[in-house]
């Protein structure tokens, strides 16, 4: 694994992290609000704001479900 990226796990849910552009947050639960990097294909990289209204817990990528 490389070293810029650790393993952590929310709510029993194991992710991958860039540490790099990480930052540390106590807790994440329902109604945190949270700012997302949304990448396009067309246009540069943009940060919107979000809330977190759902986890999803999938055996092979699990998901923070962002509104």
């Amino acid at each position: 694994m490389n070293p810029q990226f650790q393993t952590v796990e929310i709510n029993g849910i194991k992710m991958d992290v860039d540490l790099r552009s990480a930052t540390r947050i106590e807790t994440v639960k329902v109604g945190t609000h949270v700012k997302v990097l949304v990448k396009s294909s067309y246009h540069e990289p943009k940060v919107r704001p979000g809330v977190v209204v759902g986890f999803e817990p999938f055996a092979t990528l699990p998901t923070i479900i962002v509104c």
